[in-house]
């Protein structure tokens, strides 16, 4: 697959490569839709601008708050780091590469 380039705009399908627990995140590997990027406050100190995104898989997202709260959700908020945008036709080249693999 094409990564590497961060997400622009609301509706691009990106893979999850990064999280606040590092590569061992619970939603690194995952896929998600960018629903749109936070303009309503300062980019994060830490991980700069942020996006919020929707589960592309259909199962929830498991969130932990600062307070050590968890919750589940389909929305959860990434930073733009943390995301690679998947070139829909890089997709469908991976998925037909897996299958030639597995036959």
């Amino acid at each position: 697959m094409s990564f590497g380039k961060a997400p622009t705009a609301p509706n691009q399908l990106c893979r999850i490569i990064g999280s606040t627990a590092g590569p061992n995140g619970t939603s690194v590997g995952r896929k998600c839709v960018t629903v749109k990027k936070i303009t309503d406050r300062p980019p994060h100190s830490l991980w700069g601008e942020m996006w919020e995104c929707e589960s592309a898989d259909s199962l929830p997202f498991d969130i932990e708050y600062g307070d050590g709260t968890k919750k589940k959700s389909m929305r959860a908020v990434f930073a733009e780091d943390w995301l690679e945008v998947i070139e829909p036709d890089s997709d469908v080249k991976e998925e037909e590469k897996e299958k030639e693999l597995t036959e």
